[in-house]
């Protein structure tokens, strides 16, 4: 195991595709942090610090949509040059090949995530902002943000183990992050639907009068509420959009959640990669 991680790590150094993918994450970084800062600091007088925080988040979406190219292409070439066959020959077992490309995505999705919030910091400081949030507050988004990028990671490591053919793997990587992103976007937006209950405006002998409040029937409420906010807070595409909007209400149980995301798909992983004819 230490072996075939060793080697994955040298691999990884090596590969041209993560320095691609850590310069477009900065590059994207840059851009939206800036373009956020602009908004941000309208109505600041000049020279006083302006909060970063609704900036400093936006790249959590981005770079699961970057790590759903790079994992695939980088796991397929073990598959289509042959050498996950010559590293069973070897006599490498199978649980440890998988969990020696589960820890190389994690460290490559740790750089991505490292590399994103530099840029934030130093762009931000050069520019005069200053976090807002309270410590524990910042410390647990920045720990929710690396766990997410480690469940995104995760998930893609189990289909490019699946889908050993290179070009499919990574449109169906990217493909599923798509279908996250929707349906994560859909299910916060049906959540946030206010209020819970509405009143009604109506004149009475030419005066506004407001009538007794009547329920919301477009509010999500009960253990359908609860079901969609555990759903939401599950996937790592509805972490990311809670962070990336600062609406992480329920960012504490983040790490916990994706930790149970993580080991939920590592686990169909390595069972699914223990049958798999590797042809």
């Amino acid at each position: 195991m230490t072996r075939l991680f060793s080697a994955e790590r040298m691999r990884l150094r090596k590969s041209w595709l993560l320095w691609l993918m850590l310069l477009i994450a900065a590059a994207i970084s840059l851009q939206v942090f800036q373009e956020q800062s602009r908004m941000t600091v309208t109505g600041h007088a000049i020279g006083e610090a302006w909060p970063m925080d609704e900036a400093f988040f936006q790249f959590s979406i981005a770079n699961g949509i970057l790590l759903s190219a790079f994992i695939p292409l980088f796991l397929g070439a073990d598959f289509s040059n042959g050498t996950v066959r010559n590293k069973r020959i070897a006599g490498h077992r199978r649980g440890a090949i998988y969990l020696s490309y589960l820890l190389t995505a994690f460290v490559s999705s740790g750089l991505l995530t490292l590399v994103s919030l530099g840029v934030n910091a130093v762009t931000g400081s050069l520019e005069g902002g200053e976090i807002a949030m309270p410590g524990g507050l910042l410390a647990v988004s920045l720990c929710s943000a690396l766990c997410c990028a480690f469940a995104f990671a995760s998930l893609y490591v189990l289909i490019a183990t699946q889908i050993t053919n290179r070009a499919f793997s990574a449109v169906a990587c990217i493909g599923v992050c798509l279908l996250m992103i929707l349906l994560s976007s859909r299910m916060i937006s049906d959540l946030h639907i206010a209020p819970e209950a509405r009143d009604m405006l109506a004149l009475v002998d030419g005066k506004p009068v407001f009538s007794d409040p009547y329920p919301n029937p477009m509010y999500v409420s009960g253990a359908k509420r609860t079901v969609m906010e555990l759903a939401v807070d599950l996937l790592p595409t509805g972490q990311g959009i809670q962070l990336s909007n600062l609406e992480a209400e329920r960012v504490a149980r983040f790490p916990l959640l994706s930790a149970i995301f993580i080991l939920l798909t590592s686990g169909a992983g390595l069972l699914s990669f223990g049958r798999k004819d590797l042809k």
